[in-house]
């Protein structure tokens, strides 16, 4: 019998044996013929491997197929990798849903992975996947990742009820899974159905996840399933794997929602919406948790639970980028942990010395918290092999006991509060040392590379310096310069980042380094031709920044492709001469170029419109001259930033081929650029943030698709050029604009209504020919700081709405020159942090409101006033422009070269001081204050508040018809550089008070009806002949009317204090006078007395008369 069963199992081998030979199984070869046939594009070419053909004669081994694996033994087909075939763009499936071909998978029943990944495949027919796939019960593993598909295949996915791992990161699945009647009532029942709520109410039966039992994998990142999804995954058991990032999962994480996920060990919940503090119970109890990652919700908050320490299997705790706080008590921590990362929290205090427990601590990440103090010699653990503290207020040395951490590969302590000097002993004992950043302190005297080179050769990455070049940040020089270097001493080096480093030369190394992805010498001294080699030697070089050196002479490239090269940044040099004309075919993939700040001339190379990938283009402040290449508008449809100011470009710009439709950042400010802007489709422009084509000669009216500039623009500057024509404004206000300049122009009628953004700092209206009334909404802005409307042709009075609900932070209000009229409105008053008003050359009447005095005219900027008219408006492109470091840990790290756009907000305005009108603009502006109400019709007296304006610097009350005396409390305007009384009424004296105005340089009060003399101190003496004339009563310097023979009665009776009595020039002695009265009466009748005694005739002619006289009474 014994004999017979050995002889049947060696015949069933052989059968075995024969079957694997003759190749795989006909029908499963056939059914993969079918899937070639059937997936084929528009030109009916197949899209899956040209290996899958039909030989008869070869009898075609489906298992020698690309991306086909079969059983060794059964020869059945067990795995097929058909991802990244683009099986998305067969025709069989450019209707979603109604794709019925997913049925030929059904043919493959010993099938264990099915890998459909990265194809942008859409939904296939929900009862043709049903059907094929109840066949696949031996299937394990399901990859359906980075597709089209949406919750209408689900149902599909119940059939697979031996299904392990199932993948569907990266598709169109939303909403949430209904938990209703996920109880059970035996261990053979099947749960009830769920429902899949999409967000825009569908509802789809299925009962696929509680019937996927074995699952023990699951990836649903990057979906729209929101937190409801959490309470279905309670009915897998099994499961090990969860990652449910990059959701939209919102909310507080309540206890329900994991305490039934016993046996998982990896929960990623990052990128969410997840808010509220720790979910203490829930998480706690997962005692097989080895990875928890709840980085990037931005939202949770609370400190650290004591029961993490209940996570005894806990091996990596990721919690970055929340708002976590508290400080870190030693009791909190598994001894388990290798990867701790807490960055971007709110953390405090010292680092815990228990730190040094985590014995298998590999990874320690607490950078941009708020921890201070030192570094502890005691504190960390020798098994670290990566440490980031940057960002916090770490301070003092260095301590010695770095050194010890020899396995350390990656250290980055840069953005802190660190001094003194780096040992070269720390470098040479940190062997293994791959990744160092010790930039942006304040470490000084000499870091030497020299002795310790040798030790280096696994190094990568170099930052070190600052990004600025400010004098007191630039005190650590770095050495590198070692002519006994054999040429290999950093072979490996990556990223070098010398910033600011106080270099003369390019280090010697980098001659022999080849590796070299990214170079940063900027901010430093380095003189010489520019450095084509770099380009040369390093075929990898992605970065080249060499920003604000000196290097100088003209401008030369390789002539080969430099394919890598990514930025390039050379601004704030002395080259000079021309681009040359190939660069754009040079570079071709460059995304950052800046030439800014040098001595280029000569018409711009028309390659550059070829770089098809540029983000960012400057040019500002050179010498280039000619029309912009049409390439450049048309075909660098990626540009987020084109800055071409100051140079001297002509030509239209604005052509029918501007194709810019990305930008954020447009300044073509001071050049020759004409034409007009009605070729351009504003609309398109839908990131515009800042638009500037101030000082050029543009031409015409503003198209009406300007009024729909999209409400992301920041700033608009358009003055100094030929515009005309009324202001388009449409339905649209521009809700996110913080200053516009439309000065020296020609644009007339009303003012524009679309600048009434609750956001607007700064409106410049001034010399145009605008007309009507200052309407409201101009004045719906509460952080508006800054109205000029001054030489327009505007009528009627000032709004109330100026104040209260208005613009109550205003603080420069100029409305010169225009038609205004009626009274100065005593609600003025209650923008009490005015700091300049220019109401002057209009038609205002009445008098000058005594409550003056409770605006500052102080400081433009108060220390306590949060925003100034001096803020800068920046755009940032981290990310964009960054190189990409891997750690051993497979810990990614973005070193990135930031690249920001900063535009200062800084107001440029002309007031009248020192007999000028005076331009103020940036810093000066800060210290200037000043009121101009001159040549109005304004009567009565100077208020004697006006006094009490202590800070104010020029004040202009001239050409008005203003009387009385000039108030004595003038003297207390001690800030005062500028006042202007004159052409007025105003009499009596110039009180010998405003001698104490030590800061006064400019002084006038002529052609007034003032007497007296001019008091003769330095302070208002020095003063020339014009600042006095045309006072009849006036004398003393400088006036050439003389004081010392004249005796001056004061027929006013204008009293004076006793410090003017003091210095009066004569005094008037009341029983003096009289007594001369009549001493002259008496002498005068005493002479008539004597000539009639002397003459008979008039004697008899005097008696006649009186006798006459008397007989007529």
């Amino acid at each position: 019998m014994g004999k017979y069963l050995l002889v049947l199992m060696l015949s069933f081998i052989v059968l075995v044996y024969i079957k694997g030979c003759n190749g795989c199984v006909d029908e499963e070869r056939k059914a993969l013929l079918e899937l070639k046939k059937a997936f084929v594009d528009n030109s009916d070419d197949s899209l899956l491997p040209s290996s899958w053909i039909h030989d008869p004669e070869s009898s075609s081994d489906c298992c020698s197929w690309e991306r086909v694996t079969c059983n060794s033994t059964t020869r059945h087909v067990i795995e097929l990798s058909l991802h990244h075939l683009k099986l998305g763009e067969a025709a069989i499936v450019k209707t979603p849903g109604n794709w019925s071909q997913i049925s030929l998978f059904q043919s493959f029943e010993q099938l264990r992975i099915l890998n459909l990944s990265s194809n942008r495949l859409p939904d296939w027919n929900a009862t043709a996947g049903y059907s094929s796939f109840s066949r696949l019960q031996r299937l394990v593993k399901l990859d359906l990742a980075n597709n089209s598909f949406t919750n209408s295949i689900l149902p599909s996915l119940s059939a697979l009820t031996s299904l392990k791992k199932l993948n569907l990161r990266s598709n169109r699945f939303e909403g949430s899974i209904s938990d209703q009647g996920m109880h059970e009532t035996g261990p053979e029942c099947e749960p009830d159905p769920l429902t899949v709520r999409g967000s825009i109410g569908s509802i789809v039966d299925l009962k696929s996840l509680g019937k996927l039992r074995k699952l023990e994998y699951v990836n649903f990142s990057r979906n729209r399933f929101n937190k409801g999804i959490m309470k279905a995954l309670r009915a897998l058991p099994s499961l090990t794997y969860l990652d449910l990032s990059r959701n939209n999962l919102e909310g507080p994480l309540i206890a329900q929602d994991l305490d039934q996920l016993t046996n998982l060990e990896v929960l990623n919940l990052r990128r969410n919406y997840l808010n509220g503090t720790f979910p203490l119970t829930g998480l706690c109890e997962l005692k097989s948790l080895q990875v928890l990652d709840l980085s990037f919700n931005y939202a949770l908050e609370g400190s650290l639970p004591p029961c993490l320490n209940n996570l005894t299997s806990l091996k990596v705790l990721d919690l970055s980028l929340n708002q976590f706080n508290g400080t870190i008590s030693c009791d909190l921590l598994s001894t388990s942990l290798q990867e701790l990362v807490l960055k971007g929290n709110h953390f405090e205090g010292h680092l815990p010395p228990c730190l040094n427990n985590l014995t298998s601590l590999k990874v320690l990440d607490l950078h941009w918290n708020q921890f201070n103090g030192t570094i502890s010699c005691d504190l960390l653990s020798t098994s670290l092999q990566e440490l980031l503290l940057s960002g916090n207020r770490l301070e003092g040395n260095l301590p010695p006991c770095l050194n010890n951490l020899t396995s350390l590969k990656l250290l980055d302590l840069s953005w802190n509060q660190f001094s003194g000097n780096i040992s070269s002993n720390l470098l040479s004992s940190l062997t293994s040392l791959k990744y160092i950043d010790v930039s942006h302190n304040y470490f000084q005297g000499m870091l030497s590379f020299n002795s310790t080179a040798a030790y280096h050769s696994n190094l990568r990455v170099v930052i070190l310096g600052m990004e600025t070049n400010l004098p007191e940040t630039n005190n650590l020089h770095v050495d590198m310069e070692n002519s006994g270097w054999s040429g290999t001493a950093l072979p490996q080096l990556e990223i070098l980042t010398l910033s600011n480093c106080n270099l003369n030369s390019i280090p010697k190394f980098v001659y022999y380094v080849h590796e070299l992805k990214a170079v940063d010498l900027s901010h430093n001294k380095i003189k010489g031709k520019f450095p084509t080699w770099l380009l040369e030697r390093n075929a990898q070089l992605g970065v080249l920044n060499l920003k604000n050196n000196s290097f100088a002479g003209p401008f030369y490239l390789p002539p080969h492709l430099v394919r890598n090269v990514v930025i390039f940044d050379i601004s704030n040099n002395q080259f000079n001469g021309q681009i040359p004309e190939y660069i754009g075919k040079i570079f071709p993939n460059l995304k950052k170029l800046s030439f800014s700040n040098n001595s280029f001339e000569g018409d711009l190379p028309s390659s550059i419109g070829g770089l098809k990938d540029l983000v960012a283009l400057d040019l500002s402040f050179n010498n280039f001259t000619g029309d912009v290449p049409k390439g450049l508008v048309a075909d660098c449809t990626n540009l987020r930033v084109l800055i071409l100011s100051d140079n001297n470009f002509s030509g239209q710009i604005f052509s029918a081929h501007f194709n810019l439709s990305n930008l954020w950042f447009l300044r073509l400010n001071n050049n020759h650029f004409t034409g007009s802007l009605t070729d351009v489709n504003f609309e398109l422009l839908e990131e515009i943030v800042l638009l500037d084509v101030s000082n050029n000669n543009f031409t015409g009216i503003i198209p009406r698709s300007f009024a729909n500039l999209h409400s992301s623009l920041w700033l608009l500057n358009m003055k100094h050029n030929y515009f005309e024509g009324d202001f388009p404004c449409g339905q649209n206000l521009w809700s996110s604009l913080i200053a516009a300049d439309l000065s020296d122009n020609f644009f007339s009628g009303p003012l524009p209504s679309c600048f009434g953004s609750d956001r607007l700092m700064a409106l410049d209206l001034e010399r145009n020919r605008f007309t009507g009334s200052i309407h409201v909404p101009l004045l719906n802005s509460i952080e508006l700081r800054m109205l000029n409307l001054r030489n327009n042709r505007l009528s009627g009075s000032i709004p109330a709405e100026l104040v209260g609900v208005g613009v109550p932070n205003i603080r420069l209000l100029l409305l010169a020159n225009n038609g205004l009229s009626g009274l100065i409105p005593e609600h003025l008053c209650d923008l009490k942090d005015i700091s300049m008003m220019d109401l002057s050359h209009n038609s205002f009447s009445g008098s000058i409101p005594s409550c003056f005095n409770n605006i500052t005219f102080g400081s433009l900027f108060p220390g306590d006033v949060p925003r100034d008219l001096d803020q800068l408006i920046s755009v940032n492109f981290n990310g964009i422009f960054s190189v990409t470091y891997v750690s051993d840990l497979q810990r990614t790290y973005a070193v990135d070269f930031h690249s920001s756009y900063e535009i200062n907000l800084q107001v440029e305005i002309d007031f009248i001081t020192i007999y000028l009108l005076m331009p103020y603009k940036g810093g000066i502006l800060k210290y200037m204050s000043g009121l101009d109400l001159s040549s109005n019709n304004l009567r009565g007296e100077i208020p004697w508040s006006i006094g009490d304006l202590s800070s104010i610097r020029a004040l202009n009350l001239s050409h008005n018809h203003l009387t009385g005396f000039i108030p004595i409390s003038l003297s207390n305007l001690s800030e005062v550089e500028s006042l202007d009384l004159s052409y007025n009424n105003l009499s009596g004296k110039i009180p010998f008070d405003l001698t104490r105005l030590h800061s006064l340089g400019a002084f006038r009060v002529a052609h007034n009806n003032l007497s007296g003399k001019i008091p003769d101190v330095p302070q208002l003496s020095t003063f020339d002949e014009s600042s006095y004339e045309g006072n009849p009563f006036l004398c003393g310097k400088p006036l050439p009317k003389s004081c010392t023979t004249s005796v001056v009665v004061d027929e006013l009776g204008q009293s004076g204090t006793s410090a003017e009595s003091e210095g009066k020039w004569y005094e008037v002695d009341r029983i003096s006078f009289f007594a001369s009265l009549v001493a002259t009466y008496i002498m005068v009748l005493l002479g008539l007395v004597t000539i009639l005694y002397i003459n008979p005739y008039w004697r008899r002619r005097v008696v006649c008369n009186f006798m006459s006289s008397s007989e007529l009474l």
